[in-house]
């Protein structure tokens, strides 16, 4: 399993609010299993986000259809020009 993990980082806390919808509506549009939420707490790095996104995918090939569907592409091309910072990292998990 292929587990797709984003952060972003905004000082608009609208936005941010405005950016935890779009995924929402990106998980019900393309059907994925994930998790989305804003951040909450202190970070003992000092970097702190505004909110992380997780999805999970059986395969590579399964994620990658998804980074390249419609949907997402939409999602990526009204919240990237008004992002701080973000970072995306994709793991395998389960399989150790």
């Amino acid at each position: 399993m292929i587990r797709h993990y984003f952060l972003w980082k905004t000082s608009d806390t609208e936005f941010s609010s405005a950016v935890l919808q779009q995924l929402t509506d990106l998980v019900a549009a393309t059907g994925v299993s994930a998790t989305a939420g804003e951040h909450e707490g202190v970070s003992p790095t000092g970097k702190e986000w505004s909110g992380a996104f997780t999805a999970d995918f059986a395969t590579k090939q399964d994620l990658d259809t998804f980074m390249g569907s419609p949907e997402h592409r939409t999602v990526v091309a009204q919240i990237a020009p008004s992002l701080d910072d973000v970072a995306i990292v994709d793991v395998e998990v389960g399989s150790h």
